[in-house]
């Protein structure tokens, strides 16, 4: 169950990070580009803890990638 909770925490700091990484093109870069790489940091080593504890990374990426992706 911790698994899936950590992998949908990472779900989340990856959105976190790519919505502020459009946030910081558009209004500039202050703010912004640390939500970015604090995001995409986070997203990255919950990732890594979900991998830990066994979940394939074919099954983590189907999940966590973007949608229609190949």
């Amino acid at each position: 169950m911790t698994k899936w909770l950590l992998l949908a925490g990472a779900i989340a700091c990856e959105v976190t990070g790519s919505l502020s990484l459009q946030a910081a093109s558009r209004f500039g870069i202050s703010p912004w580009l640390a939500l970015v790489v604090v995001g995409y940091a986070t997203s990255f080593a919950l990732l890594g803890l979900v991998l830990g504890r066994g979940v394939p990374v074919g099954v983590a990426y189907g999940i966590w990638g973007p949608p229609g992706s190949p």
